[in-house]
């Protein structure tokens, strides 16, 4: 993959994740809401910035300011939900 077709790509969902992220705002702060739809809301938002903190690492990579090695090790969008970083995932990318 060339890697600019790589960067394009992953600007194109980064800017999806941020729309996303800013509805979800948006909509937290309606009043009325229940308590139970707050809390998706809330973790909705928690999982969409975990992945857009992903797609800017992956555009960091791409761009050469991150090595694979220097990528968080891991994420933790809520209490006690963690995953693994893309660290193994960057090291297996070769651009042409």
């Amino acid at each position: 993959m060339k890697r600019q077709d790589y960067i394009k790509d992953h600007a194109v969902i980064l800017k999806r994740l941020c729309d996303k992220r800013d509805k979800l705002n948006v909509e937290s702060m309606k009043t009325g809401l229940t308590k139970k739809r707050y809390q998706a809301i809330v973790a909705d938002l928690n999982f969409t910035c975990m992945h857009i903190a992903q797609e800017e690492e992956r555009i960091l990579f791409a761009l050469g300011k991150l090595r694979p090695e220097e990528a968080r090790k891991e994420y933790q969008p809520g209490h006690f939900q963690v995953y693994e970083g893309i660290g193994g995932e960057l090291q297996n990318i070769k651009f042409d």
